[in-house]
């Protein structure tokens, strides 16, 4: 079943609209909008069940059509979509601890009740960077320092603040994978070892 031969033309969203959906509806509308699997495909890929997915995907449409009448989207609590999404989130920190090990990170992640899975990744990934190159990317990133400056602060040279950004992002990159993109890749696994395409960033979502 599609949903797109029952609302024509819906599916064919601005960027700028689904970014604002959940991750998880943002997830499951992208691999059902963009990439053209049913529910029960989607289900079969993310190991949940049909109704939940369907749940997902009519929320996602909910939610769309409030922020096209510019209101704020409100997810409305659901008991199936509760349960589903406590289990797809407790696998994508299972996923995260070993994506970690697997880069010789032996601290756990810290998952705090306060912020979601994807800031505690950040947090963790950030805690395992080398100290000196943790100072350099945030003295860049956090307070938008140059190169230049950096180098003046730290009293080195600029090319060495330049291969010590280099090895952060390097770090943050083969490390860190955000529940949404976990979702998707998974939802696009074809085969063992296959994650599918990568996410291409509009924004906060993203179009295949």
């Amino acid at each position: 079943m599609r949903y797109s031969n029952d609302v024509p033309g819906f599916f064919d969203q601005p960027p700028s609209i689904v970014d604002d959906l959940p991750p998880i509806e943002r997830a499951v509308f992208i691999l059902h909008a963009v990439d053209g699997k049913d529910p029960e495909e989607i289900a079969r890929r993310l190991l949940v069940g049909a109704l939940e997915i369907t749940e997902f995907l009519a929320e996602a449409l909910v939610l769309l059509d409030a922020i096209r009448q510019g209101n704020a989207p409100e997810r409305q609590s659901s008991p199936v979509r509760q349960r589903a999404e406590a289990s797809l989130r407790a696998r994508f920190r299972a996923y995260c601890e070993a994506r970690l090990r697997a880069c010789e990170v032996s601290d756990r992640i810290e998952w705090r009740a306060d912020e979601d899975e994807d800031a505690s990744v950040c947090r963790a990934i950030l805690a395992s960077l080398r100290p000196v190159d943790l100072e350099t990317f945030l003295l860049s990133q956090a307070d938008g320092l140059s190169y230049a400056q950096i180098a003046r602060r730290m009293g080195t040279f600029q090319w060495v603040v330049e291969r010590r950004m280099v090895h952060a992002i390097a770090g943050i990159h083969r490390r860190h994978c955000s529940f949404e993109d976990w979702l998707v890749r998974f939802g696009r696994k074809t085969a063992a070892g296959d994650v599918g395409r990568p996410l291409l960033r509009t924004g906060k979502a993203e179009a295949r």
